[in-house]
């Protein structure tokens, strides 16, 4: 029994030999690695989700800037919990910066926008999935595509007019017309635009049909010259009211943002001219040669102190200081008027300028009696100008204008009576008829002969040039030869071979004065038509 005893005992001293030993062993085991846990790398065996995009417009095409995508995600050793989109409006050149929006959703409608004045727009969306421990996929599916509205917000005018504010009297302004708009607002009064707008933009629903989805999100307009920048209003504000205008041109645009972000390339417009230009008139009179009013002035000439009136498309004559002196400078006196159709205060113009041709403008009129003198004058084809303000400062846009015409045209004579005879001085005569076998015998010549006057009696010697007109001739005068200074000119002028033998023709004259420098010179064209027989 007690060998069992002894026995049982020494496998128990044994046992407890083995544990210390074995606590020993632990301790150097700990001693020697105990910071192995500290150093090493936990192993992660979670694989990230991958994400594909299985409804989207092809790459690089354009498409309607509602979108509807598809997607979906996969995990090989867990699930797809939910998904991160993003868009850019291009190829990002930093990825790392782009900002993502959470989802559960595996497919949705999407709104790209395109440009404020731009029909297409070019986008990139990126969706990426995401696993039941947090993991993204670190490779986002995307695509890129252009969004596209074909059709610009329409803004419309309910109303767009100017009005009385003391009446309520009220004209509509229709007028688009930028340089020369044809609506204009009585000075004083002010303009109102009322509007509204259309989206017509269409699209198909997941049932197949046609439903307009275009939306107006607001509005901008903006008043030139008074604004030069937009006014971007809510789509429920649409009334604009100008008062206190200056005289000047206006340009009112209008236009309307849609959903994509787009206005069309072109605003809606509405022009106008606030104050209606005042008128200006030269005054007239009665004209006894005609029985009507007509404009007229007053003539006098250096040194005469007798003027004498004409009216509107009379020539004025030279006149000459003494027989072979100097020509007198023509002195003109003329009388203007001025209306102001929309005068707030009552006072009328306020002034006149005036101009001779396209020369500048000057403003030397005696404004007491509104007397305009232009002097020192001489020969001359001049048109006057003359244009008035108005108390807001508007000129006269349409100034009233007057020829005047200094120094009479000479004359061709045709026949004086000497001794009781007519005396002969034009050949050709007028219808005259010619035999062929005639011009033949003057060596195949037409024989010319004539004679000039100067209705002013400032001159007796002119410069002649012809031509043969009838289609046969030349077109251009013969040269003018100083040597032809005279009252009187005669030569055979060579029959052209084109005229043949018969035929209606004229001796086309040309008369310059040889007027002295003061006096300038005056040209005259005449044609005396003959006929030739064979």
């Amino acid at each position: 029994m007690l060998g069992k005893s002894r026995g049982r005992t020494g496998a128990v001293l044994a046992r407890r030999s083995f544990s210390i030993l074995a606590v020993l062993a632990g301790c150097m085991v700990v001693l020697l690695f105990g910071c192995r846990d500290e150093l090493a790398t936990t192993l992660d065996t979670n694989l990230a989700p991958d994400t594909y995009l299985t409804g989207v417009p092809a790459e690089s095409t354009a498409t309607f800037y509602r979108v509807h995508l598809y997607w979906y995600g996969n995990d090989e050793d867990g699930r797809v919990v939910g998904y991160e989109y993003a868009v850019t409006d291009s190829f990002p050149a930093d990825e790392d910066t782009i900002t993502y929006h959470y989802t559960t959703k595996t497919d949705s409608v999407f709104l790209f926008p395109v440009g404020a004045s731009e029909q297409i727009l070019g986008h990139r969306f990126y969706i990426r999935a995401i696993d039941n421990a947090g993991v993204q996929d670190p490779e986002p599916a995307w695509a890129f595509f252009g969004a596209i509205d074909l059709i610009p917000p329409l803004p419309v005018f309910t109303i767009a007019e100017a009005y009385d504010p003391d009446t309520g009297e009220s004209v509509a302004l229709t007028s688009t017309h930028e340089s020369e708009p044809s609506d204009t607002v009585n000075a004083g009064w002010d303009v109102r635009f009322e509007w509204t707008g259309i989206d017509a933009d269409r699209m198909i629903d997941a049932n197949g049909d046609t439903v307009t989805v275009g939306q107006i999100l607001q509005y901008e307009y903006w008043l030139l010259p008074i604004q030069n920048t937009p006014i971007l209003v809510s789509p429920e504000d649409t009334v604009a009211v100008y008062d206190d205008l200056s005289s000047g041109k206006y340009k009112f645009s209008l236009r309307a943002v849609d959903d994509a972000g787009f206005m069309g390339l072109d605003p809606t417009v509405r022009t106008f001219v606030w104050n209606k230009d005042p008128q200006t008139y030269f005054a007239r009179a009665l004209n006894p040669a005609t029985s009507d009013s007509a404009v007229y002035f007053e003539v006098d000439w250096t040194g005469l102190e007798a003027p004498l009136t004409f009216f509107e498309g009379d020539t004025i004559p030279l006149v000459w200081s003494r027989p072979g002196g100097s020509v007198r400078k023509v002195n003109l006196t003329m009388g203007l008027r001025g209306h102001d159709p929309d005068d707030l205060d009552g006072s009328g113009v306020r002034g006149f300028q005036y101009r001779l041709g396209v020369g500048q403008w000057k403003s030397d009129v005696d404004t007491t009696d509104n007397i305009l003198e232009i002097n020192r004058l001489s020969t001359t084809n001049s048109y006057i100008q003359a244009r008035c303000t108005d108390g807001q400062g508007r000129r006269d846009g349409s100034p009233a204008g007057l020829g005047v015409y200094i120094n009479r045209a000479p004359n061709l004579l045709q026949n004086v009576a000497a001794d009781g005879e007519p005396e002969l001085l034009m050949h050709p005569f007028p219808d005259d008829v010619i035999r062929y076998d005639d011009i033949a015998a003057w060596g195949d010549s037409i024989l010319i002969r004539v004679r000039a006057a100067d209705p002013d009696s400032s001159t007796n010697k002119f410069h002649y040039s012809f031509r043969i007109e009838g289609g046969c001739g030349s077109a251009l005068y013969t040269n003018r030869n100083d040597d032809s200074v005279r009252e009187y000119r005669e030569l055979k002028m060579e029959w052209p071979t084109a005229c043949g033998t018969s035929g209606d023709f004229a001796i086309g004259v040309r008369i310059e004065e040889d007027a002295r420098s003061d006096g300038g010179t005056r040209l005259s064209f005449r044609s005396i038509p003959f006929t030739v027989t064979d």
